[in-house]
């Protein structure tokens, strides 16, 4: 996998046709500030069941007073 490195005025001009390159190519671009690198445009990734993970969530508890005032 490639990659190409653009500053960050370029990415702005052209954010399409870069966007159009990772549909085509999926090659990471490196977008650049004062020739430093600050981000990485990378092709999405799908969610499939070997790549997902368990996350937990936090019951939500109803404050009973809440309910009580409604009716």
């Amino acid at each position: 996998v490639a990659m190409k490195t653009v500053n960050v005025h370029e990415a702005k001009t052209n954010f399409s046709s870069l966007l159009a390159k990772l549909e085509a190519d999926s090659e990471t671009i490196v977008i650049c500030r004062n020739g430093e690198p600050v981000a990485d445009l990378v092709p999405h990734q799908r969610a499939t069941l070997t790549n997902l993970r368990p996350v937990w969530i936090r019951p939500c508890f109803w404050p009973t007073m809440a309910i009580c005032k409604v009716f």
